[in-house]
Formats: C-alpha cells, sequence, structure tokens
C-alpha cells in the first residue's frame, strides 16, 4: 500500500510534493506574508497570504466536490478538468481548488474555435469542465457538437469562497489540515500533470502539453 502523507506540522525544509502541499505549506511556514495582489477594482490592490488563499481554494474545492467525482486513489488514471474563462481572481482560486482535489486542469484559452474546444477535450479525455458565465454560449455550442457527455460546471465567485463563505468546520483546522485529496500518495501524484496547456493550433489542431508536478519549480507559486 502506498504511504499517506500525514497532516502534520509544517517543517521548513519540507519538500513540497505537489501544488497544494506547497500551498498548505507556504500558508504554514509564511502565514503573514502577501504572496499575490489582485485588483478586483481597476485601482486598488489588496494583497493575498498563503493563509488566505489556502483557506479560499479549500473552500472552492468543497463547492465543486459536490459536482465533480473525485479519483478514488493514486492507482486511477489523471482526471482532467477544463477551465474556460479569461484570467482572473475566480480562475486562480478555481486553479487552485482543482490541485486540492488532485485534478488536471485543462487551461482552454478563450479564444479558440468551438472544434478545437471539442479537440482539445476529446483528446485529454476530459469530460468535465468549469466555466465562466460570460462563456456559456461559447460551452453550449460547444457542447451540443460534442460526441461525449460533458459536464459543465459554473466556475465559483467570490461569494463562494471568502471569507463570508467560511464554516465552523474551518475553525479547528490548521493550513496543513485544509486538504481534500487525502486518498492519493502525493509521492505518486507529483509526477502526474499537474497542468495541460495547449498550442494555438495555427498550423492545424492545438495540441495539448501537459505539465507534471515535477517539472514546476516552487519559485513559480
Amino acid at each position: 500500500m502506498p504511504t499517506k502523507v500525514q497532516n502534520t506540522p509544517a517543517l521548513t525544509d519540507e519538500v513540497p510534493l505537489t501544488v497544494d502541499h506547497l500551498l498548505r505549506l507556504r500558508a504554514s511556514q509564511i502565514p503573514d506574508t502577501p504572496v499575490l495582489a489582485y485588483s478586483h477594482n481597476g485601482r486598488d490592490y489588496p494583497q493575498y497570504t498563503a493563509p488566505q488563499l489556502n483557506a479560499f481554494a479549500y473552500r472552492a474545492g468543497k463547492h465543486y466536490k459536490n459536482s465533480i467525482t473525485q479519483r478514488s486513489s493514486s492507482e486511477t488514471p489523471e482526471k482532467v478538468v477544463a477551465l474556460l474563462g479569461v484570467s482572473n481572481f475566480d480562475y486562480a482560486i478555481s486553479e487552485l481548488a482543482l490541485a486540492k482535489l488532485g485534478m488536471t486542469v485543462l487551461l482552454l484559452s478563450p479564444r479558440i474555435s468551438d472544434e478545437a474546444h471539442r479537440h482539445l477535450l476529446k483528446k485529454t479525455g476530459c469530460s468535465d469542465i468549469i466555466v465562466q458565465p460570460a462563456f456559456e454560449k461559447t460551452i453550449n455550442r460547444v457542447r451540443s457538437g460534442y460526441e461525449g457527455a460533458l459536464n459543465v460546471v459554473v466556475m465559483a465567485s467570490r461569494g463562494q469562497y471568502g471569507p463570508e463563505a467560511a464554516t465552523e468546520e474551518e475553525k479547528g483546522l490548521a493550513p496543513e489540515d485544509m486538504r481534500l485529496d487525502t486518498q492519493l500518495d502525493m509521492e505518486v501524484e507529483k509526477s502526474r500533470n499537474v497542468f495541460i496547456i495547449h498550442s494555438s493550433g495555427s498550423t492545424g489542431w492545438p495540441k495539448p502539453v501537459g505539465k507534471c508536478y515535477d517539472t514546476l519549480s516552487p519559485s513559480s507559486y
């Protein structure tokens, strides 16, 4: 049986194995240090700490867990979930939330054609897609011509993962306990694809390119 990584207090020299592991480590190691600044109104740039992002991703992950089936163990194949929308704060939190769920995230460009979207979904074996409301018409067209089943989920917004969405259950959790993939073995998961990007498709169909945890530098996050 694979050895599970226990939810123990983070050590400063602990090597992160996955994106979510890294987020939980940073939330424990540097709780007061801002790691992200984002403008929601085009003027002000509020700063967010790792514990805040960890909590946001945890709540969004629990929200998505109600609509998207998780893998039961690391012995099962990667589960690809697509994101369709523009890069904003909700999008970034959704990426972290899916990492918490042990999903592989297919980052779909909103600029490619409906046919290209269908090609990438089929090529990556993706049957779940999280969509921003502004792209509802796009995904309806894509789904209407798609051969397989496609589970469409509306992207979580701040009201579903922000401070106002905090629950009593969270009060007893340390940052390293905000994990939603305890059924998975992180030693195995570190070699899985965390993101799938794709080429533009200017000379044919866009080509998916997987990025595994091993190839990502902790300094990227």
